[in-house]
């Protein structure tokens, strides 16, 4: 534990210098989406490949271990920040604001806190306990011995990656059925609403249909007794999985309806209201 414990503040040390970069590119990214013009798709194809290279370089050329790990993600996130910066100091014209009001704080910033934070705490709360669960779950596995924490840091691997695409499927599920909406296109709206919770339930079935043929754990682990923990791991997991992502797709649909007449039960998700 103690070891565990050396290699993740070894980590942490130097990811942290990249963390405030990590939170500003989040918010343009979150920003563009609701101005309609999202990041160029090249931003996180480019960074990600880089990101192999910053990897390669810290952690096997220079040694730095977990540290190098850490010090790869923080150069990650700070380019993606300034790349994602001079992408709205680009399209200043068409946001309809100067560089500065894109860049820095404004003193409107500070107007309407009272409202601002009776939608953003309890967003809060929702995300902390969710996303904290996860960790306290892995803190409790650390104190189980290094082969249950190996199998739950495998299978958490993988379901990670999971909830990764659908994670991106509730955001454009609200883009698209909101530009639809608004377009008056109820037809399309429906009908992009039911492809996106279709694709949520085709990536875990598709994973529940590969568990059995115990492919996936032995893609995951080398240790046959790890293998054995993520096989069972993994059949928790994708009812887990799949009650927690279905909800941010349906969620995100049932969103940008909000508002807006929807169609009748008969065609639409009776089993969601």
């Amino acid at each position: 534990m103690k070891a565990v414990s050396r290699y993740a503040a070894a980590y942490n040390r130097a990811a942290v210098f990249g963390l405030f970069g990590n939170f500003q590119y989040q918010v343009i990214v979150s920003y563009l989406q609701n101005m309609e013009m999202p990041l160029p798709p090249w931003v996180s194809t480019a960074t990600s490949l880089l990101h192999v290279v910053w990897a390669i370089l810290f952690v096997v050329v220079f040694q730095w271990g977990n540290m190098g790990a850490g010090a790869a993600n923080a150069l990650t996130w700070t380019l993606q920040w300034l790349i994602g910066s001079a992408f709205l100091v680009s399209q200043a014209s068409e946001l309809h604001a100067t560089p500065r009001q894109l860049l820095l704080v404004q003193k409107e910033a500070f107007r309407q806190w009272p409202s601002y934070m009776e939608v953003a705490l309890p967003a809060t709360v929702q995300v902390c306990s969710e996303l904290w669960f996860w960790e306290i779950c892995a803190l409790v596995m650390g104190y189980l011995g290094p082969t249950p924490l190996a199998a739950h840091v495998a299978a958490m691997n993988l379901v990670t990656v999971l909830a990764m695409p659908t994670m991106s499927l509730g955001m454009a599920a609200a883009t698209v059925v909101g530009t639809a909406l608004g377009a008056q296109l109820t037809k399309k709206a429906r009908d992009a609403s039911w492809l996106c919770v279709s694709i949520c339930v085709g990536v875990w079935s598709g994973l529940a249909l590969l568990l059995p043929r115990n492919i996936i754990p032995r893609l995951l682990a080398s240790d046959l007794e790890v293998q054995s923990l993520v096989q069972k791991l993994l059949m928790i997991y994708i009812l887990a999985g799949y009650a927690d992502s279905a909800p941010n797709v349906m969620g995100s649909t049932l969103g940008a309806w909000e508002g807006k007449p929807r169609p009748s039960s008969s065609t639409w998700f009776p089993s969601m209201r």
